[in-house]
């Protein structure tokens, strides 16, 4: 279901939502738009990490928060299964309440970023899985 309804979104996005622009750069002659393209990436990540610092550990962060996220759904649905003993409609149930009660923190973590910074917004927010990460683990 996910993958129709994503092709079917993409597909209409890049048939009929994407308009004509011109290009932002041209590749050289001597060179394709494939090596180009790696080209670009590695002077990009040079910048990244010799001038721009904080830039560099604020995507350092994402990155390994993002994967810590993962990492708790994929674990807890396996500890809902096999300890937990939960059927895959109460697994679908708890997910959907958690879908449900991430609107509100998408709210509460774009507010923090308007009234301090984007940053101070990940720090909190980061913070706040790590406290109910832990919380949970000696809860349950």
């Amino acid at each position: 279901i996910t993958s129709l309804t994503s092709a079917v979104l993409f597909g209409y996005a890049w048939a009929f939502l994407f308009r004509e622009r011109p290009a932002l750069s041209m590749v050289p002659q001597d060179s394709n738009v494939l090596m180009c393209g790696f080209k670009k990436i590695v002077s990009t990540t040079k910048r990244i990490m010799n001038e721009l610092q904080p830039l560099k550990w604020f995507m350092l962060s994402v990155m390994l928060s993002e994967a810590a996220m993962l990492t708790v759904v994929t674990i807890s649905v396996t500890y809902m299964k096999d300890v937990l003993e939960m059927n895959s409609s109460q697994i679908g149930l708890a997910f959907l309440v958690i879908l449900i009660f991430g609107i509100p923190g998408s709210k509460i973590g774009e507010k923090l970023a308007l009234i301090y910074d984007p940053l101070f917004s990940v720090k909190i927010c980061n913070c706040t899985f790590m406290v109910t990460t832990v919380a949970a683990a000696f809860l349950l």
